[in-house]
């Protein structure tokens, strides 16, 4: 009896040993993996600011170049002027001749 008593002691001492083993393993792993994505989601942090500040230079940029200013000046360089005679058509008037 006192036999069968000791092995039972060891079996349980043994697997007590492997759950433990098994548990750290499982503690490292998922560590390594948190740290690592950890890293992931700072780089992709990172990427969301700098593409942030891209979209803010953007619409500046945009609004800059589509102000009334920019877009006169643009016409103006490339030989666009304002009318110095301006005609208007009556449109009670006919336009083409009737036959």
């Amino acid at each position: 009896m006192h036999l069968l008593h000791s092995h039972q002691h060891r079996f349980y001492l043994l697997a007590l040993g492997v759950i433990i083993a098994v548990l750290v393993v499982s503690n490292i792993a998922v560590s390594a993996s948190l740290s690592t994505s950890g890293e992931h989601i700072r780089e992709l942090e990172q990427q969301r600011d700098l593409l942030t500040e891209q979209n803010q230079d953007l619409k500046r940029s945009l609004l800059n170049h589509s102000s009334l200013l920019s877009l006169s000046s643009k016409a103006e360089a490339l030989g666009f002027t304002t009318p110095k005679d301006i005609i208007s058509i009556d449109l009670d008037s006919p336009v083409a001749m009737s036959r």
